[in-house]
């Protein structure tokens, strides 16, 4: 049964902001301290990292679903921190939490957008929040019970930057700082499709890893996997490709953030 923002078990608070935006893209992160006390929050261990992504052409949709552990043997509160790409837009935030389903509405208001930003940076180190960036989603959420797991799943939805026929997508896989302790499992698994027949299709940051396998289906459409077991992604995910072009091809698209 689907939870809304106003259950009285546990409320929370999102804050959307869209201020400078930087090129950093990240998996999300949970930071958290026990309840009702005045220390200051830990990084919360990070068990998987599930991606799939669908590419179309220059459009991008990513669905990111993480497993969290509450380590601690007592109820903690926390805060779940995701940076936005540039000039994506949120389409869905599902997590769940104490064994229940809750399904996030994304409200905006600008005083609690600033206030919260404030203690934010009392909260967690400036230098963290600085390499995130500015562009971040964020959500409170109280209470998680001792040992247990916390679920979200965000999908966005993202235009990739065009430059004649070259396209690029970048995802930050890079947990070194965002886990309390090495991944139990990661997997990516990327498709793409153009009706352009692809001209190359790589990924140059990770030529060398056997952890990454990259597959033509056909000239028109590619996969991509990426996985491993109980480690620490310390590299960030960059897909290019480009694309046969027999003339000259203007493009417009119309996209209406929520």
């Amino acid at each position: 049964m689907k939870k809304k923002l106003t259950n009285l078990f546990v409320p929370l608070l999102l804050l959307f902001l869209f201020i400078e935006a930087s090129n950093v893209y990240a998996v999300g992160a949970l930071f958290s301290r026990p309840r009702f006390s005045d220390q200051v929050y830990n990084k919360m261990w990070i068990k998987s990292i599930t991606t799939d992504i669908e590419i179309t052409e220059q459009i991008a949709v990513t669905h990111l679903d993480q497993v969290f552990f509450n380590e601690m043997n007592s109820s903690v509160e926390a805060i779940f921190i995701f940076p936005l790409p540039e000039s994506a837009t949120i389409t869905e935030l599902v997590y769940w939490v104490n064994g229940q389903r809750f399904v996030a509405e994304i409200r905006e208001r600008q005083q609690a957008v600033n206030d919260y930003n404030e203690k934010l940076r009392q909260w967690l180190d400036p230098a963290l929040l600085e390499y995130l960036g500015d562009n971040l989603f964020r959500l409170s959420i109280v209470p998680i019970n001792a040992l247990t797991e916390v679920r979200t799943e965000i999908t966005y939805i993202e235009p990739l930057k065009y430059d004649f026929g070259k396209v690029d997508y970048k995802f930050q896989l890079n947990t070194l700082g965002l886990s309390s302790k090495a991944l139990e499992k990661v997997t990516v698994e990327l498709k793409a499709n153009s009706k352009y027949p692809y001209q190359s299709f790589k990924s140059p940051s990770h030529v060398a890893s056997t952890a990454l396998q990259i597959n033509k289906v056909n000239d028109n459409n590619y996969t991509l996997f990426y996985g491993d077991e109980n480690f620490y992604p310390d590299k960030d995910l960059l897909v290019e490709y480009e694309t046969q072009r027999q003339e000259v091809d203007f493009k417009i698209l119309t996209y209406t953030p929520s």
